[in-house]
């Protein structure tokens, strides 16, 4: 918990820097954001390309960075998806690699990026919902990555043997929803 409090502290610091309060001659402070400002919105962050500021750790094992859109540097992450990813890297004792499929996102992806790599409609990358995880750094087959999935709560699994990664995601669902590609699953 001590770690949630520093993140947000830093990042409490980080956007006053960037959208400091100036008095003005009255005494009264200035909400005046600076030329190149950057947009904020209470259900994600948008930072420059040039910046590093989502390289900030999120989870023991994750950072920011891992989770934005490439093309805008958008983020959208669910607490619960993040809760259930660290529960899983714990349980395997190994490093998840959050991955792209084909250039696109393997995490939070924009409504342009979504469909550009042709994602559903109702992705559940648009809401910050869904990763998908490179198989083979786990060195575990398919069939042991998804039964380590359903173990720690993941409800969407879709495993894409043929492009070497698994897609988790957090929908609420009473049962575990699998797909595949029929490759490399046994």
């Amino acid at each position: 918990m001590g770690n949630v409090k520093s993140v947000w502290r830093w990042l409490i610091g980080v956007l006053l820097i960037i959208f400091p309060r100036k008095k003005t001659e009255e005494g009264k402070i200035s909400e005046e954001k600076p030329k190149e400002s950057i947009d904020v919105k209470p259900d994600c962050f948008k930072y420059s390309k040039d910046g590093e500021v989502n390289g900030f750790p999120v989870e023991e094992n994750f950072i920011l960075k891992e989770f934005e859109c490439p093309c805008c540097n958008t983020v959208k992450l669910s607490p619960k998806l993040l809760h259930l990813l660290q529960s899983m890297r714990n349980k395997m004792r190994t490093p998840l690699v959050i991955t792209t499929s084909l250039g696109f996102a393997g995490a939070f992806r924009c409504p342009d990026r979504n469909e550009q790599a042709g994602g559903a409609d109702n992705s559940f990358h648009l809401h910050g919902m869904a990763v998908d995880v490179a198989l083979n750094p786990t060195g575990l087959t398919a069939k042991e990555f998804v039964e380590k999935a359903i173990d720690v709560g993941f409800k969407g699994i879709g495993v894409y043997g043929n492009r070497g990664f698994v897609h988790l995601d957090c929908r609420e669902s009473d049962s575990v929803v699998l797909f595949h590609d029929d490759v490399g699953v046994s």
